[in-house]
């Protein structure tokens, strides 16, 4: 629902004057302070925090509580550090200034595609720095990435994201209408990004296990596949605490499996790009988006886990 003028500039207020305050700060400082300003939702924001909870004791029942409150904490942190590495992105103007923020790990296997004529459909999630990643990839002269988002229902505060998010050139498409963009784009041989990770409605996805548990995912990934002759490459950025930046790592193309059943492959890859996804979660929990409702849509007939 779009919000009242009166909350719609409060709420572009409070975001720009964050933003402006940590962007005034050093890098590294700013990146602190993010991580306790996340550290103080884990404490506040009870619904979130109870929803993060519950995820984890569907995800991990086997954990202690202890190591998932622990994990819950890092991931209210990962997000935090996110907003102060939001900050700074006025400040990333040279591939030097990408380097510090972002380590790249084998950018060949994309470019490769990209020379071979081929466009590129990214697999990736809300983990670890999945908006400054693609910002980072481009100053470090990466061709641009135009990439699914949903707008925001405050159009001040859309507005304010779309201005951070393109700066330098890359290009944000609309979820709602995004098929003949996204093809388009393809067929000029560019790279297209795509969060494959959150539930959606029961008549916009198909359930595949996630962490065991039928999950509605987005089937857009597998279908512009399956359409296309572009090369699926998972890529995720997760957060080094040694080198204090985060490292982007780009996976070799996936194989598309081709039944000739439309509905069957499409099933079959997203549960193939799920369970990659899950994969990265199980290796660093803590940088995942624990907050989100992941499997509040439910096969007909099956109770509500929430």
């Amino acid at each position: 629902m779009k919000p009242g003028p009166i909350r719609e500039f409060v709420e572009y207020a409070a975001a720009w004057t964050a933003l402006s305050a940590l962007g005034l700060l050093p890098r590294r400082a700013a990146v602190t302070l993010g991580e306790w300003v996340g550290e103080s939702g884990y404490r506040l924001a009870r619904g979130l925090a109870r929803t993060g909870r519950r995820n984890l004791e569907i995800a991990f029942p086997e954990k202690p509580l202890a190591e998932r409150e622990r994990i819950l904490r890092g991931a209210f942190r990962n997000v935090g550090r996110q907003l102060g590495e939001f900050s700074q992105i006025p400040r990333l103007r040279t591939p030097e200034d990408a380097r510090r923020t972002v380590r790249l790990e084998n950018r060949e296997i994309p470019l490769d595609v990209l020379a071979s004529g081929r466009g590129v459909l990214f697999l990736t999630g809300h983990f670890g720095a999945w908006e400054i990643s693609p910002i980072c990839m481009r100053i470090s002269g990466t061709p641009p990435v135009n990439f699914l988002v949903r707008r925001l229902d405050n159009p001040r505060l859309e507005a304010l994201a779309e201005r951070l998010r393109t700066r330098c050139g890359n290009r944000t498409i609309d979820k709602r209408r995004a098929a003949r963009p996204v093809l388009a784009a393809l067929g000029r041989g560019e790279m297209v990004g795509i969060l494959a990770d959150l539930n959606t409605l029961d008549n916009e996805g198909v359930f595949v296990d996630f962490f065991g548990v039928p999950a509605s995912t987005t089937g857009g990934l597998a279908t512009f596949a399956l359409k296309t002759n572009a090369a699926v490459i998972p890529v995720h950025t997760r957060w080094d605490e040694g080198e204090r930046r985060y490292v982007q790592k780009f996976e070799p193309e996936l194989e598309i499996l081709r039944t000739g059943s439309r509905d069957e492959d499409i099933r079959a890859n997203t549960q193939n790009f799920t369970s990659i996804v899950e994969g990265w979660i199980r290796a660093n929990p803590d940088q995942w988006i624990w907050i989100h409702r992941r499997w509040k849509t439910r096969p007909p007939g099956e109770p509500g886990l929430y």
